[in-house]
């Protein structure tokens, strides 16, 4: 369900078409053996995992207990390469699964999904609130990290600047409380999750970036260029027809707004809810499709939209095959994020279906929004700048129609297979002329 998971299934779909034998490892929590499944005609191998993890996990003191058959995996099916797309620091593939794949010299390829490669957080939002220019620097992200985990930003500031006047070391461990010693372990936190991301680099051949500012963040963070790869954006779905048409527009015509993700902070339906309930136009019904993240936020947001109980519907979660012709019954997709999205996936589906899209500024969807061409853009964060976008196209429908004519198809995943199965044919032919 998630955008790495489909992302990862198309890729590989795709790449069979060139005549690559994939298989998709992941661990198979809590279960007792090696079992092998095909999922939509593909080799997929679990091996078995604990779900347990606790702080030494976490941090990488003690390693996954799957380890050793993540190991008898990769000794018994010999790959060419391995290329890793989700990097976890507990229970789930981590650096340790790293060191397997080179002590057997296998080729290391990485897709950087989530920005969380970089941020502590995974929000790139300094204490909630500014947007962070993604540089890891230890006082900083210690500190809002801190902050994140609901400590008051005074003493968050003070654990920090105490923490980073001690040997970095496990005496504080050894010789404070364990709520102390956790307090003052965050600037290592943060020193050890720099060392992960230049170890990612380290030893790949290549990481595939999946957006042009993500990109600059890595760059700032001084990691080499040269190791990169730039991904084109694509929708790793099968294209439909693709179709942008609009609907006669009369002044008391009824807009169709869709949301479609988590219902999550992070994800801002909030906002759009807030901003739904100042507006004065009755003439617009939203949808609501998502899995909720938390179920206090849904519970939250459920009471924002008892205001409009009869315009606003909480509906089902979407399979992945279900969403295109779902957008396809609305006039515009709100994307009210609060985060960096990477990438913006839905953004493309919505394009897809030549639906435009009202989106917050995040970078992910600011790279695909052509404000006033083909959706709307507005400052993250703030309901009253979503709220005018939402009065203009609900006083008057006749602007989507003029964004839905300037809609442009996505471009095929088939781009990114070849991008990617290029640069592994590069990297191997350069590995056999140095044997």
């Amino acid at each position: 369900m998630g955008g790495t998971e489909i992302y990862v299934d198309a890729l590989s779909k795709s790449l069979q078409t060139m005549g690559v034998q994939t298989i998709i490892v992941k661990p198979g929590f809590d279960k007792s053996t090696i079992r092998e499944f095909i999922y939509g005609n593909q080799r997929v191998i679990e091996y078995p995992q604990s779900s347990f993890t606790d702080k030494d996990l976490i941090t990488g003191d003690t390693l996954p207990s799957g380890l050793p058959y993540f190991k008898q995996v990769l000794e018994q099916e010999r790959p060419d390469i391995i290329h890793f797309h989700e990097i976890s620091g507990s229970n789930g593939i981590t650096i340790a699964h790293y060191e397997v794949a080179k002590s057997l010299q296998i080729p290391i390829f990485t897709t950087l999904h989530l920005a969380g490669y970089v941020c502590k957080t995974g929000m790139l939002l300094y204490k909630n609130k500014k947007v962070c220019d993604g540089m890891i620097k230890t006082y900083k992200c210690a500190v809002c990290s801190l902050y994140n985990r609901g400590v008051h930003s005074g003493l968050a500031e003070i654990a920090v600047a105490t923490s980073m006047l001690l040997p970095q070391n496990n005496i504080t461990k050894e010789i404070l409380p364990g709520s102390l010693a956790g307090l003052l372990s965050y600037p290592k936190y943060i020193n050890d999750h720099r060392k992960t991301l230049q170890y990612i680099f380290n030893e790949s051949e290549k990481v595939f970036v999946l957006s042009h500012w993500f990109k600059e963040v890595l760059l700032r963070n001084t990691l080499p260029e040269t190791k990169m790869i730039l991904l084109e954006k694509a929708l790793p779905h099968e294209l439909p027809t693709f179709r942008s048409e609009s609907r006669p527009s009369k002044e008391s015509q009824q807009v169709r707004l869709i949301y479609l993700g988590r219902i999550s902070k992070i994800k801002g339906l909030h906002l759009l809810l807030e901003a739904l309930n100042t507006i004065k136009c009755t003439h617009w019904q939203l949808d609501i499709y998502g899995q909720a993240g938390e179920e206090s936020y849904e519970q939250y947001c459920k009471k924002l939209a008892q205001k409009n109980e009869t315009k606003i519907f909480f509906k089902n979660v979407l399979q992945p095959t279900e969403v295109l012709n779902t957008l396809r019954q609305y006039d515009a997709l709100v994307c009210p994020t609060v985060i960096e999205e990477m990438v913006g996936f839905v953004v493309m589906e919505a394009f897809a279906a030549g639906v435009p899209v009202i989106g917050s500024d995040s970078k992910g969807i600011a790279e695909q929004v052509r404000n006033g061409i083909d959706g709307f853009l507005f400052k993250s964060g703030s309901a009253i700048a979503l709220a005018e976008v939402l009065q203009k196209i609900v006083e008057d429908p006749s602007t989507l129609g003029n964004l839905k004519k300037n809609i442009l198809a996505p471009q095929s995943f088939e781009i990114v297979t070849k991008q990617v199965y290029c640069t592994y044919n590069v990297a191997l032919e350069k590995m056999s002329r140095a044997v």
